[in-house]
């Protein structure tokens, strides 16, 4: 049984309140965004103020993302990144455009899932992924709320071992004031991010560029340089800007995953491993973190360490499938044959509903695969 997510994690807000007199307009106002986790699908709802005039989706590629764009008269307001921290879903980022909003799901990897998008009066969905087997609980988290939209939530999860009371949230965010960042800058940071969403990264560098010299003290501006740095290939320099970002803003773990992601595919090891632990000791409870941390401690020999980070991936996400198989492996490196089997016994209860949505999918053959390969792994254990 998958246990719903006690933790309400809001990353980033929306910057602005609106003015006097607005609930009188028929301005379409965003009210609340959620992500929710249900099974092998992804479903970010988004609920308006009121019906929108229309819906746009498509895909774009280099990274690939899902574009909405949900049409109506809507108030200019700056745009925000959501990240939440999921194995498909890297973020969720927000613009507004003259009679639309704009929003950009990122997702990992070279392909899109399938996917729809439907509208129900004031109620926008967007499903990822298809249903597989047996519906199980939804893991729901709130990433906007108008009601709250001068708060970030504090991270309260409930897992076997509980983080330290107050632990702060992500934040993306300027290091510098709002009134000192000039307009001009601002007016750079963002056309850059309009030209990122259309796909144009070469362009979308040299805005974020000019936003630095106008303004070398907004982390904003250096994260999302870095963001496009990496997505080159270019990981030195994508480095660097994540670095002068963490150094205005240290207390970013949006950043540090950030970091730590290029820092691995630039073959660092030792600096991944401490820019994840860095951002675990801000967030302890993001599960994506503790997944790639085990990966990365299992590549090093460390399986005692791998262990306890995909124990910790597993008390986060109770129904990740593949988590279970990588525990399984860390205790048998262990020679700890009983929690071994435990936890590959952990898998294949789940393999059915996960090899079920693979096939949905068009994912039959890796379906198979797995599963066959969970079962072999019971067997050898039970007849050892």
């Amino acid at each position: 049984m998958v246990k719903a997510w006690l933790c309400i994690l809001l990353i980033g807000v929306w910057i602005g309140g609106a003015p006097e007199g607005w609930s009188q307009t028929t301005a379409l106002r965003l009210h609340e965004m959620r992500f929710a986790v249900q099974g092998e699908q992804r479903i970010v709802s988004l609920r308006f103020s009121h019906p929108p005039d229309s819906l746009k989706s498509f895909v774009l590629a280099s990274p690939v993302r899902l574009v909405v764009d949900v049409s109506g008269a809507i108030e200019q307001r700056p745009g925000a990144t959501f990240d939440v921290d999921d194995a498909l879903v890297r973020q969720v980022r927000v613009g507004s455009h003259p009679g639309y909003i704009r929003f950009v799901l990122d997702v990992t990897g070279t392909d899109m899932p399938p996917f729809t998008v439907e509208q129900q009066g004031s109620l926008v969905t967007a499903v990822l992924g298809e249903a597989g087997g047996e519906s199980s609980a939804a893991q729901a988290r709130v990433l906007f709320s108008l009601a709250k939209k001068a708060q970030v939530a504090r991270a309260t999860p409930q897992v076997s071992s509980p983080p330290p009371s107050g632990a702060p949230a992500p934040v993306l965010k300027d290091a510098l004031p709002p009134a000192s960042v000039p307009p001009e800058a601002r007016a750079h940071m963002e056309r850059g991010q309009r030209l990122y969403d259309q796909g144009q990264v070469t362009e979308a560098i040299a805005e974020w560029q000019e936003t630095i010299r106008l303004a070398p003290q907004a982390a904003r501006a250096h994260h999302r340089l870095g963001v496009a740095w990496r997505d080159r290939g270019e990981q030195t320099k994508a480095i660097a800007a994540f670095r002068e970002a963490l150094r205005l803003e240290p207390d970013n773990a949006t950043t540090y995953v950030q970091l730590a992601r290029a820092l691995e595919v630039a073959g660092d090891t030792p600096g991944a491993l401490e820019a994840y632990r860095a951002a675990l000791r801000l967030v302890p409870s993001a599960p994506y973190v503790h997944n790639r941390l085990g990966h990365l401690l299992a590549a090093e020999g460390d399986w005692s360490g791998a262990a306890q980070a995909w124990q910790h991936t597993v008390d986060l996400v109770p129904d990740y499938a593949y988590a279970y198989v990588h525990l399984g492996d860390a205790f048998e490196h262990l020679n700890k044959k009983d929690e071994a089997l435990s936890a590959y016994e952990q898998a294949l209860a789940l393999c059915g509903r996960f090899a079920e949505g693979l096939e949905k999918m068009g994912r039959k053959e890796q379906a198979a695969i797995f599963c066959n390969e969970v079962r072999s792994s019971v067997t050898r254990l039970q007849g050892q």
